[in-house]
């Protein structure tokens, strides 16, 4: 009950997960398998579908930290109802995954800061009077990271038209369960006044 406690309260206390200590997590096999020690017979090596390099780190997060909220977990199973119900919106979101880069390694060259090095005349000001050099190799990596971005920008407006095209959709549908549940609550008043009478 104790660590049970104390996994809650640390978990609550950062971002509303749930905190497993490595134990935990080796001996339920979460990440590897006991035996083999490696990930294919482990619980995310066998649901792992994702596909990209962001929705892999975020499955495997959310399973060695899952979240506690009750609303965040209702969320997450509606969007999979979401999913099954619509066929089509799924194999679109697939599709429009599937096109995007790794976000993460494609903004890595962007941010990284050339080595200080002496006896060079070509370099970048990084403040203080500090010039450091940037190669040949890094201003291609960062060019290839800015065409990545605008290959990845170029994929939003599609996102954002299947979504919104679902949205309405998921609208329609709840306004009509709403009209479908409140014509059967009027016929059932009226029963049970009829019924009384």
């Amino acid at each position: 009950k104790g660590g049970g406690g104390a996994g809650g309260k640390a978990g609550n206390s950062m971002n509303n997960r749930m905190a497993m200590d490595r134990n935990t997590i080796a001996h339920l096999e979460l990440l590897a398998n006991a035996k083999t020690h490696k990930r294919k017979h482990s619980l995310l090596g066998t649901i792992d579908c994702t596909k990209t390099s962001v929705g892999g780190k975020l499955l495997k997060m959310n399973i060695v930290a899952p979240p506690t909220r009750k609303d965040t977990i209702d969320a997450r199973l509606d969007l999979v109802d979401t999913f099954l119900e619509h066929e089509l919106f799924f194999y679109e979101v697939l599709e429009l995954l599937r096109l995007l880069p790794d976000l993460q390694k494609m903004l890595a060259p962007i941010a990284l800061v050339p080595k200080r090095r002496s006896g060079f005349t070509v370099g970048v000001n990084v403040g203080g009077g500090d010039k450091r050099q940037v190669t040949a190799r890094m201003a291609s990596k960062g060019i290839s990271a800015l065409v990545c971005i605008k290959s990845a920008l170029s994929i939003v407006p599609n996102f954002a038209r299947v979504l919104e095209i679902q949205l309405k959709l998921l609208v329609k549908r709840d306004q009509k369960k709403i009209r479908n549940n409140g014509g059967n609550n009027a016929d059932d008043a009226d029963g049970d006044g009829d019924g009384n009478g």
